[in-house]
């Protein structure tokens, strides 16, 4: 569930929890927010999720964004993260919906993650 990857950044560099954000308002809008999907170029499962972040910015109000993260395997087998980072919630959700499925992920091995896919549940 999206509850698990919000934080809130604060000034010394430490991660605090944040509520629900009140734009998601049920239990099949935060699924939404991780899951597995097939690339189309690559021709194997990846896993993502998303983040609600908060930028602090000096003398001025936090900036809230939000990013997509990609989970892959690379050559060595490792996991890999690729972010993608959003302005509003709405612009997230539509790479979820259109686009994470055609992205470019730097150093995949499609062969290894088809062969160790990630196994994450929501």
């Amino acid at each position: 569930m999206i509850n698990q990857h919000l934080f809130q950044h604060n000034s010394a560099s430490a991660f605090a929890p944040l509520p629900k954000p009140a734009d998601i308002t049920s239990q099949q809008e935060l699924a939404e927010f991780a899951g597995h999907v097939e690339h189309q170029q690559y021709h194997c499962l990846l896993y993502y999720w998303a983040s609600q972040l908060w930028i602090k910015q000096p003398k001025r109000h936090s900036k809230p964004l939000w990013v997509v993260y990609v989970e892959y395997r690379d050559h060595t087998r490792s996991c890999r993260y690729q972010p993608f980072y959003f302005a509003s919630l709405p612009l997230a959700r539509q790479f979820i919906r259109q686009q994470v499925t055609h992205c470019e992920l730097p150093n995949i091995s499609s062969k290894a993650t088809r062969e160790f896919p990630i196994k994450r549940t929501h």
